[in-house]
């Protein structure tokens, strides 16, 4: 073993690579099987995926203690950890910002839409302190590290690393504290104070620090070495979720493993590898491997060969990064520093000699905290309508032309009621405004309307006016009357959740339940509503969920008419969302009583009003024409 008070080295060494090669591809099959399923949906089943692969990220926090605790002892003045953790972290970063930022651009990626201004602020690597989007998701943990070295450097300035163990167990009781009061409690701590003292994730690093540390001297394990491990172990499991308990304890066993050299097969020829290329494979690999995904799968038969493809553009990009960025400016950079730096220096930085690098970090991180309180929003109250408000937003407008007309068949046609739900081209905005009536249900009367038509933010008219037309004219069977509820800009989420869409839905479903014992039961719900979760990148299978929660919270309400899912992903130049399309397929799968209502998505420009959202009159047409064929078998059996 290492003697006391030198820097833990040897052929081990390579294990430790290797073990970053394991935490970089588990993260990678996470983010390519559980996490793309989730975000986009694969186009087929997998069958296989690796929910847990994110803890590959907790094990790179455990490996990052146990290294930065060697580097420490291999410096000799705090020029050499920034220069070293400079070289190693920033020139590669910034390639992988700007290679993945070009991805994005190229290929539209809903919801991951960065600025310009947005993507040169993410050079700093501090700019989510600041409120400032990430490029990729994956760089939260990057500044969850950068943090740590400041930690660290504070520390090690201070001569405090003498007493590891010691800071260890304050930090890791820090944690335990925390996590009794967050979890078990219920109280809640500044989000400033919580995230930058690192609260949540030093555990992780506790017990790469424990092992080096361990492993240092004699590689003597003592009491207090097992005790700290043990702390951080209660700190994990605090969560209350058996997984961070089991990951912590395969991370301390992988790290002890790898550490004394008795996982042989991660120093084999592979996993070193990927261990050189790890950096540069983590920063790449999610967004441009999504990237792949999406365009080949359609395209392929098999979706393991889709990933198998991605995998290896990520790898092959990971690699270029390594031999022609990562490794040369690392070189440089060093090589640079030593031919300028000043005489060598002979007292080491395991005393306070250098207070004033502590000053410094603390001035660092004073700084972070300032810009995260800053630009952290408020999260004031909102403020919920009472039923009253509720009643006035569905309340037939003033302005409207109104008849009332009896809620039964007229002129030998069956009336049927159809609910309409979505935005505003279920809202019936069209380019130039159509004339014309609609009959509504509302408040247990019916009503002929021209003008603004109560629950849409338009006249409304337009479209389901001419599916009215179509009901009535080509087979004389069906007179439609509508329960129109369709507001501009809303998400699923909106009407699904807490506020108060969901309480004008819930008000309209009690209000239709008393309208079935008036013998008007309900023969179809409409759903035209996709495209601001499409243009705000709600994930997939998040989206499947919530139309499996609509119908559940219409079924509530005593209203199991089927619910007819149209396809309305794409508009004002947005290209059709085919994630949430595979997304409305797995939700009629799964559920019952969802079928197909009308794809919208085809309509292109030439059926657009000049802002390329709303229909224009063809556009009004054929829609209407392909919701009544889907409206049609419905009320058959109504």
């Amino acid at each position: 073993m290492p003697r006391p008070g030198t820097a833990y080295d040897g052929p081990r060494l390579k294990q430790i690579d290797g073990l970053r090669a394991l935490a970089a591809l588990v993260v990678v099959a996470y983010h390519y099987t559980t996490r793309f399923e989730q975000r986009f949906m694969h186009v087929s089943p997998l069958g296989i995926s690796v929910p847990w692969g994110y803890f590959g990220v907790n094990l790179f926090f455990a490996i990052s203690g146990f290294v930065i605790c060697m580097t420490l002892d291999r410096c000799r003045t705090p020029q050499d950890f920034i220069v070293s953790r400079f070289a190693r972290l920033y020139p590669t970063f910034w390639v992988a910002v700007a290679v993945t930022w070009l991805t994005i651009q190229l290929h539209t990626m809903p919801g991951y839409a960065i600025s310009l201004k947005a993507a040169i602020a993410n050079l700093s690597m501090v700019h989510a302190f600041f409120g400032i989007p990430d490029v990729d998701g994956v760089y939260w943990s990057l500044q969850v590290e950068l943090l740590f070295y400041i930690w660290m450097l504070a520390i090690w300035s201070l001569g405090l690393l003498r007493h590891t163990l010691g800071v260890g167990f304050v930090w890791a009781g820090l944690a335990v504290a925390w996590g009794v009061g967050h979890y078990l409690l219920g109280m809640t701590m500044p989000d400033a104070m919580s995230r930058f003292m690192l609260l949540e994730y030093i555990p992780w690093f506790v017990m790469g620090m424990t092992i080096y540390v361990g492993l240092r001297g004699e590689g003597r394990w003592r009491v207090p070495h097992v005790a700290l491990l043990a702390l951080c172990i209660i700190a994990v499991g605090l969560r209350g979720e058996s997984e961070y308990m089991l990951a912590a304890l395969a991370t301390i066993s992988l790290v002890l493993l790898a550490s004394r050299g008795s996982l042989v097969w991660l120093a084999s020829r592979p996993f070193v590898f990927c261990g050189a290329i790890s950096y540069p494979l983590y920063l790449i690999h999610e967004k441009i491997g999504w990237a792949v995904l999406l365009q080949i799968e359609p395209l392929l038969p098999s979706v393991w060969l889709s990933i198998a493809l991605a995998v290896s553009c990520s790898i092959a990009i990971a690699t270029a990064l390594h031999y022609f960025v990562e490794d040369p400016s690392r070189k440089a950079l060093r090589g640079l520093y030593a031919r300028h730096k000043s005489g060598p220096v002979q007292v080491r930085c395991d005393v306070p000699w250098f207070p004033r690098w502590s000053v410094a970090a603390c001035a660092v991180l004073a700084v972070l905290v300032a810009g995260n309180v800053a630009t952290s929003p408020v999260n004031a109250p909102a403020v919920a309508a009472s039923p009253g408000d509720v009643s006035a937003l569905l309340r037939i407008p003033a302005t409207a032309t109104t008849t009332r007309i009896p809620c039964g068949p007229a002129q030998g046609r069956a009336m049927r009621l159809i609910l309409v739900l979505g935005q505003s081209n279920a809202a019936s905005q069209v380019s130039p405004g159509a004339t014309g009536t609609l009959k509504v249900y509302r408040d247990g009367q019916c009503w002929r309307v021209s003008g603004p038509v109560p629950g849409m933010q338009s006249g409304g008219l337009s479209v389901w006016s001419r599916v009215a037309e179509l009901a009535a004219g080509s087979t004389g069977r069906y007179d439609l009357v509508f329960a129109p509820l369709a507001m501009e800009g809303a998400h699923i989420s909106d009407w699904t959740g807490k506020g108060t869409l969901n309480r004008m839905l819930r008000h309209e479903l009690l209000d239709l339940h008393r309208a079935a014992g008036l013998g008007l039961p309900v023969a179809a719900v409409v759903w035209q509503e996709e495209e601001a979760d499409a243009l705000s990148g709600t994930d997939a299978e998040q989206y499947r969920n919530e139309l499996l929660a609509l119908r559940r919270l219409i079924d509530g309400y005593g209203v199991t008419a089927p619910v007819l899912l149209g396809k309305s992903t794409g508009s004002c130049l947005a290209p059709a969302s085919a994630p949430l399309h595979r997304a409305i397929d797995a939700a009629m799968r799964a559920g019952e009583r969802l079928r197909p209502g009308a794809d919208t998505d085809s309509l292109g420009d030439s059926y657009r009003d000049s802002g390329h959202c709303h229909f224009n009159a063809r556009g009004r047409n054929a829609a209407a024409r392909r919701w009544w064929a889907a409206l049609e078998p419905a009320l058959g059996t109504a």
